[in-house]
């Protein structure tokens, strides 16, 4: 989840820690980072490395880009359902994805952050909670 206390106005951003829990202050490591034997983001190792390209850009970012972003593909998404596109609307999810994705590079993880924090959310949050989460943001 992302501190909104950083955030004071919509461009102002306090940047976040740059660095995994370790405490160092290195950037992302190589693309080709391992988590468990293989890529450390496994299916979504290519989404990564496509923005390597924008790492610097993606990091100066306020945090109002991301809302907005996950915002336009919740309707690019509708849209797309609304036509009869159910693949075009997968699309839109694998963008969000994404767009997740560039938020913790935004926050300072690396592939290997994100390996280790996903396993951990799924196993401290997720497991055996789902039907509580479905329910405290039913609309």
């Amino acid at each position: 989840m992302i501190d909104t206390d950083m955030v004071h106005d919509e461009g102002a951003v306090m940047r976040p820690n740059q660095g995994s829990d370790s405490g160092t202050d290195s950037p992302a490591p190589a693309s080709s980072a391992l988590w468990n034997g293989g890529p450390a983001l496994g299916p979504f190792q290519p989404i990564w490395n496509a923005w390597d390209v924008a790492d610097g850009e993606v990091r100066e970012l306020p945090l109002a880009h991301f809302r907005e972003a996950l915002r336009r593909q919740v309707e690019e998404m509708q849209e797309h359902l609304d036509n009869g596109r159910p693949d075009a609307a997968a699309n839109e999810g694998i963008d969000m994805i994404s767009i997740a994705l560039n938020v913790l590079r935004w926050l300072g993880r690396n592939p290997e952050d994100i390996g280790r924090i996903a396993e951990e959310r799924a196993r401290k949050r997720l497991e055996g909670q789902t039907a509580a989460i479905l329910e405290k943001y039913r609309v």
